[in-house]
């Protein structure tokens, strides 16, 4: 049977991982976190950091003081600085890209970038507790329905660029996780509301009527766009909607169980290579359409496996198996990771993507939550404090 190895997950996590981004991962001169690493793990700057890249790894360290290493909030919150003092537009939200010396130099405002900041300050507020953090999360809300709502129907535009007339499922998927997010941490009905808005929308204009399936890029009306670009489907994102969800039917926000059920179905069945690792892009039809293995997809397969465990509808080996994949073939003994796997599995070169660490956050947590509740022999029981998602 197989083994959920939480000694080794919790070893490379608290002993390796965090003590390295902590350090080596933080611009020692702005306090920001770095926006990627060389081949060699060497810290490189590209002349940007994104919104989105300093919003995870505020999630990254808050999530850590949640789970009891208490060194993840100063860095946190020199992060937040950096943020708020350098990436906030005056009317509210977040600008796409600034310099590590603070110039703003994209002034997007971008569905993706904005929900990653509510999402991190979701987080921070979890272990701070500092109030005025739910002002900045209003307003981003607020920038958010004045700059991206759509008058000619449900949903938002994914940035306020004249020409970017595409609807992507995507930002919505991190819109509706921070706003559950923040649910958790506050009883204001404005999160609840807007979440179970989102659910609905996406279930009843975005979801494939006959499969079920979440394309990645639609036109105006919601339907896939012409051509190759309409028919691509992302497991990962299957995966990562199937968590989502489950944790919505926890929250008490709605309960997708039928949906849930369908897409869970159709990315293990077509979704997966003969390897057990999950497909970067398949086709609609099922078609693998680029055949290599980005950790984030594994990621997000071992929450939904996870997920559906404990509901009582999948088998934990499955997770088990994802997890020991990850240790095995993507993480390093240095505390960084192998971004992609080609399909003999060799390790792709490239850079190291310091946004890659939100989602193995985002796994390990889960681990840490539902792993002892499963029927699965695990190296160690032992885990951190854990409290919420």
């Amino acid at each position: 049977m197989a083994t959920i190895r939480i000694s080794d997950m919790r070893s490379w996590l608290f002993d390796a991982a965090l003590p390295f981004w902590s350090t080596t991962g933080i611009d020692p001169a702005s306090g920001a976190a770095v926006e990627q690493l060389d081949a060699q793990a060497v810290p490189m700057d590209p002349g940007w950091t994104r919104t989105r890249v300093q919003a995870r790894q505020i999630y990254v360290f808050s999530q850590a003081a949640q789970m009891g290493w208490t060194q993840g909030l100063p860095i946190a919150a020199r992060i937040v600085q950096f943020l708020l003092m350098h990436g906030m537009r005056a009317e509210g939200g977040f600008v796409h890209k600034m310099r590590l010396s603070g110039e703003v130099i994209d002034t997007t405002f971008d569905l993706y970038d904005n929900a990653f900041a509510l999402f991190a300050m979701a987080s921070f507020y979890r272990v701070s507790g500092e109030a005025p953090v739910m002002k900045i999360v209003h307003r981003t809300l607020d920038a958010i329905e004045d700059r991206l709502s759509r008058g000619n129907g449900p949903g938002y535009r994914s940035t306020d660029l004249p020409d970017d007339d595409v609807l992507r499922q995507n930002p919505h998927m991190h819109l509706l996780e921070a706003l559950l997010a923040l649910h958790e941490v506050s009883p204001d009905i404005r999160f609840y509301d807007q979440a179970l808005r989102i659910i609905h929308m996406v279930r009843e204009r975005v979801l494939l009527p006959q499969t079920r399936l979440l394309p990645e890029a639609c036109g105006q009306d919601w339907r896939p766009l012409a051509g190759i670009d309409g028919r691509i489907i992302e497991p990962g994102h299957l995966y990562e909607w199937v968590w989502l969800l489950r944790w919505a039917e926890r929250l008490q926000v709605a309960s997708s169980a039928e949906d849930v059920q369908r897409m869970m179905a159709w990315a293990n069945a077509h979704g997966v290579a003969p390897s057990g690792l999950v497909y970067d892009q398949v086709l609609d039809d099922g078609a693998v359409h680029l055949a290599t293995h980005r950790l984030w997809p594994q990621g997000e397969a071992l929450k939904a496996h996870l997920v559906q465990a404990e509901a009582g509808c999948g088998d934990p080996a499955r997770a088990a198996a994802l997890l020991t994949a990850l240790l095995d073939r993507y993480l390093t003994p240095a505390g960084v990771w192998r971004e992609r796997l080609q399909p003999d599995l060799t390790p792709q070169p490239g850079i190291i993507p310091t946004s890659s660490f939100y989602h193995l956050m985002m796994a390990f947590s889960e681990v840490f939550r539902v792993a002892p509740q499963l029927e699965v022999p695990a190296a160690s029981t032992r885990a951190p404090e854990y409290v919420g998602n």
